[in-house]
């Protein structure tokens, strides 16, 4: 099921809502085009409708639906765009893919109190982070994603962490996974900077 479809099955407040789903299916979509400015101006269009839509009063299911299927989708389709190197058929797509990395930060920072709680959240860090992994692998080849994926994922986790999300203890017993090392591990990867100590020298506690 398209996210469109998903999204028109939630409670509909007003007409305003119906237009958010077409601006948002739009974008999505353009987000790929073969035109690099048209690229560009949809991601940063994607990220403010999203930006600008938060306090529509969605549930935080409904903006893990968003987050999964609009955003992680579209970011991981443009990086690894870049990874295969079309860039024939799409030229300029490592500008694109740093816009759509920084969209992604600010987005995911945005839904994260809705996010926090939901039982999906750990698949949505882990992909969100695989996602931010392949990003780097391009980044020899592009300056454009070598400065802005560190970074995204720097902001992220200094959020996280003042939050009290990202803290030593941080596990999912379900899924057996010590989410603390696996995110400082592939951020790690991303660049020697990001370590737990950085933490400290930014004043925030591990663990709020």
């Amino acid at each position: 099921m398209s996210v469109v479809s998903k999204v028109q099955s939630w409670p509909k407040s007003d007409a305003l809502f119906s237009q958010w789903i077409k601006a948002v299916n739009v974008a999505k979509h353009a987000c790929t085009d073969s035109r690099p400015q048209v690229r560009n101006h949809a991601c940063v269009m994607l990220q403010q409708i999203l930006l600008s839509s938060y306090s529509m009063g969605h549930t935080g299911e409904q903006w893990g639906e968003v987050m999964k299927d609009v955003v992680l989708t579209t970011v991981n389709t443009l990086v690894t765009s870049v990874k295969k190197r079309k860039q024939q058929e799409y030229p300029e797509m490592d500008k694109t893919a740093r816009i759509a990395v920084l969209m992604l930060s600010k987005v995911f920072l945005q839904f994260l109190p809705s996010l926090a709680g939901l039982e999906c959240f750990t698949d949505i860090w882990l992909e969100l982070l695989s996602i931010l992994d392949v990003a780097t692998s391009c980044s020899g080849e592009s300056e454009e994603l070598a400065e802005a994926v560190p970074e995204a994922l720097k902001n992220m986790i200094l959020v996280m962490a003042g939050d009290g999300i990202l803290r030593p203890d941080w596990c999912d017993a379900k899924k057996n996974i010590n989410l603390w090392n696996v995110t400082w591990q592939r951020a790690r990867s991303t660049s020697p900077n990001l370590e737990p100590g950085m933490l400290e020298a930014h004043g925030v506690a591990a663990g709020g």
